[in-house]
């Protein structure tokens, strides 16, 4: 199965954050809008209409995201 541009992207932004060790270790990890605007629009990366479109990373990981405020 072929990765999307989003997949591509959160993946990048999982290593370069290192994401799933500080969910391990504080249960979430917040991201400003900013920060994943450096790998692809976060208006594109964060919009989920259901379950089945989320990214990989996400779904292999139980993983959801939520906003916290317009830019986080």
């Amino acid at each position: 199965m072929r990765k999307s541009k989003n997949d591509k992207a959160w993946q990048l932004i999982f290593d370069k954050y290192q994401i799933k060790d500080k969910i391990s270790k504080e249960g979430h990890f917040e991201i400003t809008a900013r920060k994943i605007n450096e790998f692809r629009e976060a208006r594109l990366m964060t919009k989920f209409d259901h379950k089945s479109q989320l990214p990989r990373l996400f779904s292999e990981n139980n993983l959801s995201i939520l906003p916290i405020s317009r830019g986080g």
